[in-house]
């Protein structure tokens, strides 16, 4: 409780030095008078209450609301304190953690090095109007320690430099319309990454993402995808793919099932 109750002080103290609560300090008092005068009269004012009681009370007053308040938000203001610096505590072992990953590696000479490429994009539009772009993604392990491939993460930017972010779906099964092309669970990116990548491995994969409506054709040509993703020891890498031109969406080895219908 005396915890709390200085904190409340220091944070009265420290709002009356600030300009917000000099005017919160000082307009108090200021309507203070002007209430007394209103109420009493110029004369009365002088002979029954002086004017500098009207403002030591209604500095007193402020004094106290402010206090009152500071005192109701200390303990918020104190758990949002401990979380910011546990976060940060955190977010500072994470970075340790990937140094020593990658000092480990450098020592024993192993280390993955992931060459990320996306092969194509597509865009379409479902049945309800939303837009849906298909994303395929290789990734060649050229270093010498296996890898998984996590923390995808992708954007469009459009021709007109406007910024997208992608966010990813999960597709149980789904047929491409206009195409024989079918997205499986299976054949996602994610799910084939999930296992180590071998040293002169490679695995292939879609990725799909929903949004709001289709681009246009003009926001289309010319727009750029971009693909990130983290692998074993927490480095980013990513790729793009630049569109210049419609075309229908070619079946790539080990990306996407052909169907027969």
């Amino acid at each position: 409780m005396l915890r709390i109750l200085g904190r409340a002080a220091q944070d009265t103290l420290r709002q009356a030095g600030h300009v917000s609560g000099f005017v919160w300090l000082a307009g108090v008092p200021s309507v203070a008078l002007v209430a007394h005068y209103l109420l009493f009269g110029r004369q009365e004012m002088i002979e029954e209450v002086p004017p500098y009681v009207s403002l030591l009370a209604g500095l007193g007053v402020a004094v106290v609301g402010l206090f009152v308040v500071n005192l109701i938000a200390a303990p918020y203001r104190t758990q949002r304190e401990r979380g910011d610096k546990a976060g940060e505590a955190i977010r500072r072992l994470e970075a340790t953690q990937r140094t020593l990953a990658d000092e480990v590696a450098r020592l024993s000479g192993h280390r993955p090095e992931l060459a990320v490429r996306v092969d194509q994009v597509g865009f379409g539009v479902t049945t309800d109007g939303r837009g849906i772009t298909y994303i395929q993604v290789s990734i060649r392990n050229c270093g010498t320690m296996a890898s998984v491939a996590d923390e995808f993460e992708a954007q469009l930017r459009t021709s007109l430099g406007e910024v997208w972010k992608l966010p990813l779906y999960t597709v149980k099964d789904m047929k491409i319309p206009g195409t024989s092309l079918r997205l499986r669970h299976e054949d996602a990116i994610y799910e084939r990454a999930i296992s180590p990548i071998p040293p002169g491995g490679k695995v292939s994969g879609h990725l799909v993402s929903f949004t709001e409506r289709p681009p246009t054709e003009e926001e289309a040509i010319g727009s750029t995808t971009t693909v990130s993703l983290e692998d074993v020891t927490g480095r980013h890498h990513e790729a793009s793919f630049t569109l210049t031109e419609p075309g229908a969406l070619k079946y790539i080895p080990g990306g996407m099932a052909i169907t027969d219908e």
